[in-house]
């Protein structure tokens, strides 16, 4: 692959070559790389091929199947898409990319979570800092019956801070670092709190009450969605450092009486 665009005739042509090989039966394109012309290159009567939009990236989609997990905000409405006769649509928070672990805990009894299970989470990188200023604001609360785990990815920047700010804490703090197991994570919790990104549809499946914050551009109509939908408790400033309301906003997650259980249709 190394003489070859993302995207490009060769690219195409390999992967013909490679899904030949193996004779598979679907081919899967997810990237904004993969144009019109891409499909129609790497398209065969031997598999389906299946596309995942993001923010409809085409102008033309010439798959057999198109799918699009995001909320009506982020995804063109499905007349205005120009597609073959034949093609599939999986349209909507319905078709959600969860991995296999999610989809089959998603279908066990949910356990009984003891309350005062915090867990936080930003994601794999977190570049505004919003984990320690999350931590900053329940410092300036008093929560002292509840557990806290934070959950940071290998990419944090400021995992050296993060670490020195847990071990002066006068929380019960725990700092997990590249986890592999989001599945008992999420299911220790009795609440979440993490950025507005695709992993929300994770702790959705697993019916968590969560608080979200906007950590990037591409998460403004995410958040958006989950605060009209009353899914979850949404910080929608992107300013981390309005300590006053930031404070006011994680307060009305630890201190709500009946929190709202999501479910993913």
């Amino acid at each position: 692959w190394t003489n070859c665009e993302p995207g490009d005739s060769e690219d195409a042509r390999l992967t013909r070559e490679l899904a030949d090989q193996h004779r598979i039966r679907v081919l899967v394109l997810d990237n904004y790389h993969f144009s019109t012309a891409y499909q129609d290159l790497v398209r065969a009567d031997a598999w389906s091929l299946v596309c995942v939009d993001d923010y409809g990236h085409c102008r033309e989609w010439h798959a057999d199947v198109l799918l699009n997990q995001n909320p009506p905000a982020r995804r063109p409405a499905a007349e205005q898409l120009l597609r073959g006769p034949q093609t599939m649509l999986l349209w909507g928070e319905r078709y959600a990319l969860l991995r296999r672990e999610f989809r089959l805990a998603a279908l066990m009894p949910q356990s009984q979570t003891e309350n005062g299970h915090l867990l936080i989470t930003f994601g794999g990188v977190d570049p505004v800092g919003a984990t320690q200023r999350v931590l900053d604001s329940l410092e300036r609360g008093n929560f002292p019956q509840w557990q806290i785990r934070v959950i940071v990815g290998p990419g944090n920047v400021f995992l050296s801070e993060l670490q020195a700010q847990v071990a002066a804490s006068r929380y019960r703090i725990e700092l997990f670092v590249a986890v592999t197991n989001m599945v008992e994570q999420y299911r220790w919790a009795d609440r979440v709190i993490s950025a507005a990104g695709s992993s929300c549809y994770e702790w959705m499946s697993l019916r968590k009450c969560a608080w979200v914050g906007v950590i990037a551009a591409n998460q403004r109509e995410v958040a958006s969605h989950l605060h009209i939908q009353g899914l979850a408790t949404v910080w929608l400033c992107e300013d981390w450092e309005c300590a006053a309301e930031l404070d006011a906003s994680l307060l009305s997650l630890i201190h709500i009486s009946e929190p709202t259980r999501p479910r993913l249709i």
